[in-house]
């Protein structure tokens, strides 16, 4: 392959992975957790950019840093593909349409009556609640031979309840991140200790 066809390969993979930002970013409504099941579906399942196993280190990683998770999912799908500075790249350019639609947005709807954005947010959190939903789905379709189902549905019935019933600003998403690590080293650390003392005995 010579060197021009390199170079084409490379410029319409920026392309591609360029409407990748833009295509997601802009039906982004209702924050970065909602869109991972759309960037699962595009980056693994239909492109195979990066494989379930960076999709999952990435949104454990995403969920424990601060700032919105969705974006820094789509940068690490264009930095896996493209190469960090490219990929960064692409990821900034894809989200200026966003930002337009955004403050277009903010300016058409600041003297709109209240009742309407509430009858957008209800519409808006209902296709939020499938889409997650789904996607949960989906998961276990894919892992349910290798997954403690107990584990499964107690974490994700206690991941709704906390969504729900903890108000926001104090329902990060770190907090049951962390809970859940600090369960699972207790319980790897007792287990360990009880082989030792058996092995001991």
């Amino acid at each position: 392959m010579n060197t021009k066809n390199i170079k084409n390969m490379k410029m319409r993979d920026f392309l591609t992975l360029l409407w990748f930002v833009v295509k997601i970013s802009l039906i982004s409504f209702g924050g970065g957790n909602s869109l991972m099941p759309i960037i699962f579906s595009q980056a693994v399942v239909k492109k195979g950019w990066i494989s379930k196993s960076d999709f999952d280190q990435g949104l454990i990683l995403t969920n424990l840093l601060p700032g919105p998770s969705s974006l820094q999912m789509m940068a690490l799908v264009c930095i896996k593909k493209l190469g960090a500075f490219w990929g960064v790249i692409a990821t900034v350019l894809g989200i200026f349409p966003h930002i337009l639609l955004f403050f277009t947005l903010f300016i058409l709807v600041k003297n709109l009556p209240s009742r309407y954005l509430v009858t957008f947010n209800l519409a808006i959190f209902s296709t939020i609640i499938g889409i997650l939903l789904g996607f949960c789905y989906i998961y276990w379709k894919k892992d349910k031979n290798s997954m403690n189902k107990l584990v499964y549905y107690t974490v994700l019935l206690l991941s709704f309840a906390y969504s729900l019933f903890v108000p926001s600003p104090y329902n990060l998403a770190i907090v049951p991140i962390l809970v859940i690590i600090f369960i699972y080293s207790v319980l790897f650390l007792f287990k360990k200790w009880k082989k030792n003392r058996d092995f001991t005995n």
